[in-house]
């Protein structure tokens, strides 16, 4: 694999949260119903703390 260029700090890379995962994808780029739950699990993890400290909760 190549070298991954920097990347900035407000994106997040999420691209390895299938790697485990068979059956996730319904063609080549849409997820199924658990894959966007994952996803929602994983920008939940980065954005409620935000929003914690922020009092927005």
């Amino acid at each position: 694999m190549g070298k991954r260029m920097h990347i900035p700090s407000y994106i997040y890379d999420l691209s390895d949260i299938f790697d485990d995962m068979t059956d996730i994808y319904m063609d080549i780029c849409h997820v199924r119903e658990e894959g966007n739950k994952m996803i929602a699990h994983e920008m939940g993890k980065v954005i409620l703390p935000v929003l914690k400290e922020s009092s927005v909760l």
